[in-house]
Order: structure tokens, then sequence, then C-alpha cells
């Protein structure tokens, strides 16, 4: 996550949240957040192509491509506080 081209660190685990006052301005910011596939689910889709076509190799089989995916990605609504 970056703000206004500072690197903010990675929320990955709740409550996610990220301190801002130092980098956060009056009007203009610009708040980039880059979201990622959970581990299980990219080794499901994997599990469904040719060996040379998968980008993840492991020892780990307990799913196939038919296991149903995990939900991922951006879930919720984003907000910004503003604590006094």
């Amino acid at each position: 996550m970056r703000l206004n081209g500072v690197d903010l660190g990675v929320a990955w685990a709740k409550p996610a949240r990220v301190e801002l006052t130092d980098v956060l301005k009056a009007t203009g910011n610009d708040l980039e957040i880059t979201v990622v596939n959970l581990w299980p689910n990219r080794l499901i889709g994997d599990e469904g192509l040719p060996k040379e076509s998968r980008l993840t190799e492991t020892n780990i089989h307990n799913s196939n491509s038919s296991t149903p995916l995990l939900p991922s990605g951006l879930i919720g609504p984003v907000r910004v506080l503003y604590l006094t």
C-alpha cells in the first residue's frame, strides 16, 4: 500500500489498519492498494494447468482444480478514519 508515493507496508491481518498521519495531505492524496490472491487459491488454480504452465511448485497436494476457492482480495469497505 502506498500513499502519495510513500510505502505504508503490508496490511494482511485484521484489523488491517495503517497509520497515515505523516503522509496524508489536506487534498490531492493518491492511494494505491495492491491486492493479491491467497496461496491456497493459487495452488487450486495451478492444479488445473499442465505442469509446465504452473506458477507454483509444492509437495503439498491437498486440493484439486474442483476445490472451491476461498474468499480473497479486497473484501468489505475501505474507510479512511479520522480520529481526534
